[in-house]
């Protein structure tokens, strides 16, 4: 095993460059751009371990502090874009099966400015506690008594997401979704 590992820490500059060269083809590699970053990082923490245990290394905490905090950054830039990745594939999905998603039927006492595809405002008079009754819109998740809601033709890149707060003034009701046949 540590043959295998003091190979690997030999090859670290074919691994660096090949992390340079997923760079020089960011555009093409999607949804993969993650792998650039993670291989230069690899490449990095390869070569502070490929050093010979007799090798004069440079004096100071600096000769392995800078390649291994440059490693790191590296790798989180890795994760933060194959984060980024599955929130969009999780968008999208959402969008695909938004009206499957429990219905939310909004009564407010006052005005809300909610605006979007599909959604509906209706005044129901001054007679009514909840005068103004919003549908179209199905609930994203519930945290806290704070509904995230998307209306029914809403767009992964460039549609609106509503947060709610439930309490005085505002009815929550919440309606199954449409069901599959």
């Amino acid at each position: 095993m540590d043959r295998g590992i003091r190979a690997a820490a030999r090859a670290h500059l074919y691994v660096v460059g090949a992390g340079v060269a997923l760079l020089l083809l960011w555009p093409y590699i999607r949804p993969y751009e993650w792998s650039g970053p993670a291989l230069l990082g690899l490449g990095v923490l390869l070569g502070q371990r490929g050093r010979a245990p007799d090798a004069v290394a440079p004096p100071g905490a600096w000769s392995k502090a800078v390649p291994v905090f440059t490693a790191g950054l590296l790798v989180m830039w890795a994760l933060s874009l194959a984060t980024g990745q599955l929130a969009e594939d999780e968008a999208r999905e959402t969008a695909a099966n938004l009206p499957r998603r429990t219905a939310v039927v909004l009564l407010s006492t006052a005005r809300l400015s909610l605006a979007g595809p599909g959604l509906t405002v209706e005044d129901l008079g001054s007679a009514a506690r909840y005068r103004y009754r919003y549908t179209g819109l199905r609930r994203l998740i519930e945290r806290n008594g704070r509904y995230y809601l998307l209306p029914v033709g809403w767009n992964a890149r460039t549609g609106p997401t509503y947060v709610i707060q439930d309490g005085e003034g505002i009815r929550v009701e919440l309606l199954p979704g449409t069901q599959q046949r």
